[in-house]
């Protein structure tokens, strides 16, 4: 038996007693995160935006599913897509270091619609969302970083995988059904890295139509599409396109034991690229030891993937790029302290006194600054002043699990993020629906409680 198929079979038998409470609360923590992320980019994103006037223009009133933190509905494959570009569009949803993407917004925007569609119960979706969680970390690392140096987006390639599995069982399809819906995913993926660069303000179509395309998958499986069952190992098949290095099927295949792929995801708290955030993180322990008008050199040291696709030599000149831009970002939080939306906009660039800072950072490559044996994926930091020098080393960037936030943050997130689209009286209900998130006969339980308040 194929790859595929030993793939599918493990998941399909996945049954909820497998899915211990510390996979559940973290499934329910990231449900919470990708909600407040995606309320924030309703009144934020631009892409967003121009999406949103559009819908508002056909007057989607009426549909079987509800676009989250909005007055529309639609269709559940369009309610997926419009889901996914705003809960990626602030750079704010969780992700996974390893599997180098971001698992929410591709699982979560499509189930949502699906859920309500379908008139699951709690229990299908939590097991549901684990499945999709399952696919992407996966897959996202077995196929990386080869996946990424070909210069395809993860999230919109691997994630229209997980999407599509995750719709799969939702759904309650067979093996050889889901098998063929993996199939049809295979032939939908797409995404490219030029996004980082420029095109910015489409990187959230990525993910929307990942999430669209994993339920036109799952839903072309439902009424018989056959897909191939070698769809990932085979002669030009999904790793052989995305991914050109040698897969390690045991990352594919290995048990169904906590901890599960959701366990180990992150949350950010700043809304810029992953690859910011260590620097970020030390930009802000070093700033009460130095005057910003002494510096005389920053120098960060951090790993080769972060310096390939952030490490700018200009500052940015629009809203996209100003979230990968690993400079500006450190200059940010040495004058501004923890960054917040608003700062990353090109407007900042406009500071005399971050210009100053931004035009003495030099970087340097380091790979041990990205090594899953010594679990590290940060940076160092050195600033030298007239009088000084002072340093600090982050392995990991605050939100990992290894590297909780406190417990306020998350709860400040969500608050901050989600109070333009939702009353406190329904923010409190979200919470306590998706808190008991097993316990909900009906999943429109949940998301009537979805729309704009």
């Amino acid at each position: 038996m194929s790859l595929g198929p030993r793939f599918v079979q493990l998941l399909a038998g996945l049954q909820p007693s497998q899915v211990g409470k510390p996979a559940r609360d973290a499934l329910k923590s990231r449900c919470i995160d990708y909600l407040g992320s995606l309320a924030g980019g309703v009144g934020q994103g631009a892409l967003a935006g121009i999406v949103l006037r559009n819908l508002a223009d056909r007057k989607c009133a009426s549909g079987e599913s509800a676009i989250i933190g909005t007055a529309y509905r639609t269709n559940r494959a369009e309610a997926a897509l419009v889901n996914g570009i705003t809960g990626h569009a602030l750079e704010l949803d969780d992700g996974h270091r390893r599997a180098y993407g971001h698992p929410a917004v591709v699982v979560f925007s499509a189930l949502f619609p699906l859920a309500e569609a379908l008139q699951s119960s709690g229990e299908d979706f939590l097991t549901a969302a684990v499945v999709g969680y399952e696919v992407f970390v996966r897959l996202g690392q077995a196929c990386n970083p080869g996946t990424l140096r070909r210069g395809f987006h993860t999230t919109g390639v691997v994630g229209t995988l997980a999407s599509a599995m995750a719709a799969a069982r939702l759904m309650k399809l067979d093996p050889e059904r889901m098998l063929n819906a993996l199939g049809v995913a295979g032939l939908s993926a797409s995404g490219l890295c030029i996004t980082f660069h420029s095109g910015g303000t489409l990187k959230p179509y990525n993910s929307g139509r990942a999430a669209f395309n994993g339920v036109t998958a799952a839903q072309m499986a439902a009424i018989g599409a056959e897909g191939a069952p070698d769809i990932l190992e085979g002669k030009d098949g999904f790793f052989h396109a995305y991914s050109g290095q040698e897969i390690d099927e045991g990352i594919v295949l290995a048990p169904l034991v906590s901890p599960l792929g959701v366990e180990s995801s992150y949350v950010k708290f700043y809304p810029s690229c992953r690859y910011t955030h260590a620097p970020i993180d030390a930009a802000l322990a070093l700033r009460s030891r130095v005057d910003p008008d002494a510096v005389r050199e920053i120098v960060v040291t951090t790993y080769p993937t972060a310096i390939y696709l952030a490490a700018k030599k200009t500052l940015p000149t629009d809203l996209a790029t100003a979230r990968f831009n690993i400079g500006f970002a450190v200059a940010l939080a040495l004058v501004k302290g923890q960054p917040r939306i608003d700062d990353f906009h090109p407007d900042s660039a406009n500071d005399p006194k971050l210009q100053a800072l931004f035009g003495k950072i030099r970087f340097v490559e380091d790979p041990s600054f990205d090594s899953a044996e010594n679990n590290v994926r940060g940076a160092a930091m050195e600033i030298v002043t007239d009088t000084d020098r002072v340093s600090v080393n982050v392995p990991l960037p605050v939100g990992e699990p290894e590297n909780p936030a406190p417990a306020e943050l998350y709860a400040a997130k969500f608050d901050d993020l989600a109070s333009p689209v939702w009353n406190s009286q329904r923010r409190e209900a979200i919470l306590n629906a998706v808190g008991k998130l097993e316990q909900l006969e009906d999943m429109r339980e949940l998301t009537r409680l979805l729309a704009a308040s």
